[in-house]
């Protein structure tokens, strides 16, 4: 995930893809191309409708949104490729079902997807899932 001003550096003319997060939730996978890095904010096109805006890469809120008060509930999370959303997601559903399994007996911080594949194949094998 891209997620800092760092993360985006080399990347002008790149096309990147996006998960909407909050409101922007159910927009599915978009593709962007980086425009330009600058100090805070990073420029992206959104191709379908040749629109341009500046964005904060640490919640995808639109800079727009964060000077107007409006940027904590909608935004995107960025990836250099569709597969990499998909690596994620897929991820999330398998870490779901392992807390499902363990809830409420276990207290648990967030676990490494590496973690989590060798956890979520345990439990298919020992016939849990």
């Amino acid at each position: 995930m891209l997620k800092t001003i760092e993360d985006f550096k080399g990347l002008e003319g790149t096309t990147i893809y996006a998960k909407g997060t909050g409101n922007n939730s159910k927009e599915g996978i978009k593709p962007f191309t980086v425009v330009s890095v600058k100090r805070k904010y990073v420029e992206l096109e959104y191709k379908p409708w040749n629109s341009k805006k500046m964005y904060l890469p640490s919640s995808g809120a639109t800079q727009e949104s964060v000077t107007s008060g409006y940027g904590g509930n909608t935004g995107w999370d960025f990836y250099l490729t569709e597969q990499d959303i998909n690596n994620e997601i897929d991820n999330m559903n398998k870490l779901l079902k392992i807390k499902q399994l363990f809830d409420p007996y276990a207290r648990y911080g967030d676990l490494k997807p590496e973690d989590i594949n060798v956890i979520y194949t345990l439990l298919i094998d020992m016939g849990y899932l």
